[in-house]
C-alpha cells in the first residue's frame, strides 16, 4: 500500500466520523465515536499529519468538556468541526 493510499484511508475515516457527528449531533455524540476520534488522533500524531492530529485533539477536548463540566460550546465544537472539514476539501483538492 503506498503512502497516498494510506492517506486517504485516514480521511476518508476523518470524514466518516464527522459525518456521524453531524448525524448524532453536537450535544448527544456518544463515547465510542470520541474513542474513534481518539485513534485518528494517534494515527494522525504519528505519521505527522501535526495539523490534523491538533484539530482531532480539539474537537475531542471540547466533546468531553460536554460530560465532564459546565464549559462545553458547541460553538466551539463547529468551529473545530468546520475547520477539518476544510482541511479534508483541501486535502481531496491537492
Amino acid at each position: 500500500m503506498d503512502s497516498q493510499n494510506t492517506l486517504e484511508i485516514i480521511v476518508d475515516e476523518i470524514e466518516n466520523i464527522l459525518n456521524d457527528i453531524f448525524l448524532s449531533g453536537f450535544h448527544s455524540v456518544p463515547d465510542s465515536l470520541i474513542n474513534r476520534i481518539e485513534q485518528q488522533f494517534k494515527v494522525c500524531k504519528d505519521i505527522g499529519m501535526s495539523k490534523a492530529a491538533q484539530l482531532l485533539a480539539g474537537l475531542r477536548d471540547e466533546l468531553n468538556k460536554r460530560k465532564n463540566s459546565f464549559e462545553y460550546n458547541s460553538e466551539t465544537v463547529a468551529d473545530f468541526f468546520t475547520k477539518i472539514e476544510f482541511y479534508i476539501e483541501n486535502f481531496r483538492n491537492y
